[in-house]
Parts: C-alpha cells; sequence; structure tokens
C-alpha cells in the first residue's frame, strides 16, 4: 500500500537514518574512549572536511564520495537496527 504522503514518508525516512547516524557516532565515540555527547562538534569538522574535498573534486570524484557518504549512511542505518 503507498504512502498517503509521498513527502512525509521520506521525511519519516529521513529523519530515521540521522537518528541512525547519531547513534552510530555516539557508539564510535564511546568504543574510542571519547565523549558520546561531543558528536556535533565531530559532526560538524566531518562537514567542513567533506565540503572542502567536494569543492576541489572532479565530476567523478563527486561521485565516488556520494557512493562513499551513502555506504557510510546505510552501515549506520543497518547498526542502529
Amino acid at each position: 500500500m503507498l504512502p498517503l504522503d509521498l513527502q512525509a514518508e521520506l521525511h519519516l525516512r529521513s529523519d530515521r537514518t540521522a537518528i541512525a547516524y547519531r547513534r552510530w557516532l555516539k557508539e564510535l565515540l564511546d568504543r574510542r574512549g571519547a565523549d558520546p555527547e561531543s558528536w556535533p562538534a565531530v559532526l560538524e569538522r566531518c562537514e567542513q572536511l567533506v565540503a572542502a574535498q567536494v569543492a576541489k573534486a572532479t565530476d567523478v570524484d563527486r561521485s565516488r564520495i556520494v557512493g562513499a557518504a551513502d555506504a557510510l549512511v546505510a552501515e549506520a542505518t543497518v547498526r542502529a537496527s
């Protein structure tokens, strides 16, 4: 059965993925002996690093970056399940 509001379904899916990613990041920080609640600073630094790489990337590089990011999100989703 299709959802009545496809935008709502996409929004819920992206929310679940974001939550799964934060859980995975907290778990990773904890395993490394870092404060799990420091995840916002880690996320911000990751975003800065990715933005810098994407800015100087070729089209092929951008495609590979997106593929790697998709794989990370998929892994985070599996781990959070």
